[in-house]
């Protein structure tokens, strides 16, 4: 996931995830008023559960991954930077800012355009802050 569509990934997937809970739960009462079922219905119905299910599981982990100011790769990597940056290992995301500061990085600063899909996003997906071991906060370090 590059650093300008992580947001519109974020917004597909939370799109996707309450247009499936509105179909589920919008069809529930025309299928349970039906005598006759065809076998579309029988299909579309529970395969429309499944996926609405699975893509708030991926919202869901994705706002978690947002929070954290981190990637899937880098979630997955685990201390990417550190040696680079002369972080001891211990020290888990150099690049967490607190809740508010990593929702901003990736939605902008302004709320009024944090769920719509427009480029908000504030940088150039080079530069990034940073803390250090003493939790000072470093302005930039070009990504590598």
């Amino acid at each position: 996931m590059g650093f300008h569509n992580h947001k519109f990934f974020w917004l597909f997937l939370l799109y996707g995830a309450i247009a499936c809970i509105i179909a589920f739960a919008t069809s529930i009462p025309t299928v349970v008023q039906q005598t006759e079922y065809d076998v579309a219905t029988l299909i579309i119905l529970p395969l429309t559960g499944l996926f609405g299910l699975t893509l708030v599981g991926f919202v869901s982990y994705h706002t978690w991954l947002i929070l954290r100011n981190t990637t899937t790769l880098e979630s997955m990597e685990g201390t990417r930077y550190h040696q680079s940056l002369g972080i001891p290992a211990d020290l888990r995301n150099p690049f967490d800012r607190g809740y508010e500061e990593n929702w901003k990085q990736v939605f902008g600063h302004d709320w009024y355009w944090w769920f719509l899909p427009v480029s908000s996003t504030p940088g150039n997906g080079h530069y990034f802050a940073y803390k250090d071991a003493s939790g000072i906060v470093h302005d930039c370090i070009h990504s590598p």
